[in-house]
Parts: structure tokens; sequence; C-alpha cells
């Protein structure tokens, strides 16, 4: 390389001594060209208005072409319409200021049809006789991964959508290998992979494997499919692998590790190869899973009333706005709290709506809903019930309500309307009205209105 960065033209001499920078046994000519045919990052010279004058073998590697079929064709030509501008904007920059960017990346055309992301770095290079632009480049799949993930995450997607991309963090295809991860949550054992099935990924969240091992200790695992059992040595050999490493990754106090498999064909392919992907991909999962968990966290936590931990207001509405078919509404109002409430202080106040909520949800089916709609009113939706139904949860709820509630040392009797509204067709916030204005009838009373076919009892 000269001073000026520029690559010069190399001696013919070979051996030690006789050639600035270079202290091999053989040529420095021939040193390069080996740089350039068999390595692994793409090189390009560009003539200032783009033509390609040399390409390295590595295009073939990265981008599917071989380096003649490009020769003598535009750099501008293989890139996506939406970078043409930018790199246009670039060559003209090189060509008249001899000012070059650091890193970018532009996408480039692969082979197959689709757009290759690669990270660009741009210098001056000569081949004696001309002034040429050089461009190293590398797939930039990494950087394009956490991108990627990042906008899913900013966007709400579902943790399953966030975390599949994080499978590419290892060039699997072009090798045989597979990447799996599996995490446990809320709503059971999940993985996402390559085409791994869940048993060979430790999806199916079965004991006594190496997963659940893993899960347990936390300690790597490094092994092969003779080590496991009949079925998922079998799965392995119809994937065509045989060599596996797992991985844990801490994510939450409430939840165990998620796991992150790599499977390989083995011999000279051993997982270990993986070792950069696997260190994105803990990352990753972690960043991931904490992610989506406090986002969880937060939605539930606003949709939840913070002293009862029912549902609240909003969550019912919502909940009510959503239901596909028809059922009962419940209204229950405690009408003797605020005065207590008045008397003996937010304390005893508090305690009172916080006993009165779990009565309610012990009153109640494992389906319905309750929720604190106010101070000291209560809804519940009960979607699917008959009204004979609904008359038996309300009469379980005025009997539990009716009890005195126990603050300290001290016994609170607080009076309660119940009221009832029935729809076999659609449950409505229409329907949550009829059952408030149900509790302010008479006990033998009966509210209806046939104009919008609810009715109201009160209990």
């Amino acid at each position: 390389m000269g001073d000026d960065g520029a690559m010069s033209e190399p001696s013919p001499a070979s051996g030690t001594g006789d050639q600035p920078g270079y202290r091999g046994a053989g040529s420095l000519d021939r040193l390069l060209r080996s740089f350039a045919d068999d390595g692994q990052l793409v090189l390009l010279a560009l003539r200032p208005d783009g033509e390609i004058v040399f390409a390295s073998k590595a295009v073939d590697y990265a981008f599917g072409h071989r380096a003649d079929e490009i020769l003598g064709t535009n750099i501008l030509d293989w890139l996506h319409p939406d970078d043409v501008d930018r790199a246009a904007f670039t060559l003209g920059q090189g060509s008249e200021v001899e000012i070059l960017p650091g890193i970018t990346r532009f996408s480039v055309a692969h082979a197959d049809g689709s757009w290759m992301p690669a990270e660009v770095l741009g210098s001056f290079v000569t081949d004696g006789e001309e002034k040429l632009i050089g461009v190293y480049a590398r797939k930039g799949l990494h950087e394009v991964l956490t991108e990627e993930i990042l906008q899913l995450l900013l966007t709400g997607a579902p943790r399953a959508d966030a975390l599949a991309p994080v499978t590419n963090s290892i060039q699997w295809e072009e090798g045989g290998s597979h990447l799996s991860i599996s995490w446990c949550d809320r709503d059971g054992f999940n993985q996402v992979s390559t085409g791994l099935p869940d048993a060979l990924g430790g999806g199916d969240g079965e004991d006594r494997t190496v997963w659940a091992s893993a899960r347990s200790d936390r300690v790597p695992r490094h092994g092969f499919s003779d080590d496991l059992d009949d079925r998922r040595r079998d799965l392995a050999a119809k994937v065509g692998v045989n060599s596996f490493w797992i991985e844990a990754v801490d994510w939450s106090d409430d939840y165990p590790p998620a796991i992150i498999t790599v499977w390989t064909q083995g011999g000279p392919r051993e997982p270990v190869i993986h070792a950069y992907g696997m260190s994105v991909a803990r990352n990753l999962v972690e960043l991931i899973l904490r992610w989506t968990e406090q986002v969880q966290n937060l939605e539930r936590a606003a949709r939840l009333d913070s002293l009862t931990g029912l549902a609240n207001r909003q969550a019912f509405f919502d909940t009510l706005a959503g239901a596909m078919g028809g059922g009962a509404v419940i209204y229950c109002d405690l009408n003797d709290f605020k005065p207590i409430s008045d008397e003996f202080g937010h304390i005893v106040g508090d305690a009172i709506l916080q006993l009165a909520g779990r009565r309610l949800q012990r009153s109640v089916r494992d389906l319905d809903m309750v929720a604190r709609l106010g101070n000291d009113e209560f809804g519940v939706m009960c979607e699917g019930a008959t009204p004979e139904e609904a008359e038996e949860i309300a009469g379980r709820i005025r009997a539990a309500l009716a009890e005195p509630f126990a603050v300290g040392s001290q016994e609170f009797r607080i009076s309660v309307g119940v009221g009832v509204a029935s729809n076999p067709d659609e449950l409505s916030e229409r329907l949550l009205e009829a059952a408030d204005r149900a509790v302010g009838q008479s006990e033998s009373g009966r509210y209806r209105r046939k104009d919008d076919g609810l009715s109201g009892a009160p209990r």
C-alpha cells in the first residue's frame, strides 16, 4: 500500500526482506491475489462513472454472481433503486472532491432475485495507470437483523414474530446448520426455528432432557444426536444434523431461561463455528424477551385497577365491546361505602373495596370478568350465561357481599345493590346501563324495555 493509502504495484520479487510490509516466504503478489480470490470480503475497483473494472471471486459467495459476469457493468445497475441516487452522489463526491464516506450500506441484487444488505467501505486505489475507487463489501446481515428486530419491537409485534429473525444470526442455509429459540411464558412453551421440530430445541417442554437440564442449571451443553433418545435421534437424522450446542438465556424472575440451540452436520462443521452468531443471538433473545415482558406488564397495569387488582373500567368496556355473543351483565353498588370511608378513613375504605373485589371474584365463574367501574361500583360480564345462570351468580354475589367486612379489630356491614341484565344476542354498554337501572328497582320489581330487547331485575 502506498503512503496515501492506495494500493501500489506489487514487486515481482519473492522471498523476505525486499518487499515492504511483507515478511512471508513467498511472493507478495501471490499473497495479494489470494486475498482477492480466496477471501470472503468482496473487493471491487470502479471507474469514477461506476464501471466495474475488477471484482474478486467473493462476489459469488456474497451475492451469487461470478466475477466475470459483472465486469464491465456499472455498479449502479446492481443496487436497489432506492439506493441508486445516494450511490451516484457518492461516486461524484469521490471523483470531484476526492472524498469518500465511511462505512455505509447498500442493498445489492442477489442472483436469487432478492436484495442482499451489504456493508460498504470505499477508498482510492490505482492499477498504475488509472486512479480508481476501491470498494470493500461484506454481507451486512447482523446490522440489518438488529434494525429489523427493533422495528418489530417498536411496532408492538408479538414475541414470536420479534424472535423469529434472530434465527438468522447464523448463516444456517449455506452450511446445513439450524438454530432454534425456545422459551416459556404465561402461554406455556414456545419455539421459533429454521425448521427444527420442538423436540430438537426444547420447545416441547419435556422433563429429563438436555434442554430441561440447561434451563435448570444454566450450564451450556455440547453433544451429538447419539446422546439423545431414539425419537430425537431419528428426528435429527431427518433434518440432517447430528451435533448440537445449547445455551440458556436468563431474562425473567418469573419464568425459566430461554434456550438457544444450534445444530450442525458435525465433523468439520461443529456448532462452535457459529460462536459469533450464538453471541449475537444471546444478546438479542434477552433484549426481546425483556422488552416484550415489560410491554406486557405495562399493558396489563394500564388495564388493571391498582387497588383491587381487578380489571379497570376501560378494560371492562373494551372486553364488552369485543364480545362475540350474548350473555349477561351484573352491576354491583356498595351503597353504604362512602359514609364508612368518610368516618373511618381511606385505609378502612380501601380494605373494604379489596375484600369486596375478592368476594366478587370467588362468586363468579372462571370465565366471567369482574371489574371495578368506579369508586364503589363493580361490574361482572358473564359471556354466554343464560338468564337463569346470571340470576344464580347474582345471588352468590349478594350473599357474599352481605357478610360483614372485618378490617383490623372492627367489622362493617354495608348494603349492596345488585342488578342483572341479560341479552341472548349481544353484550353491550347498553346492557350494563340496564343492569345499573335494575339496581334501583324494588326487590319484587322487574325492569323491561321492549324497544331494545334488554331485561333487568334487582336481586
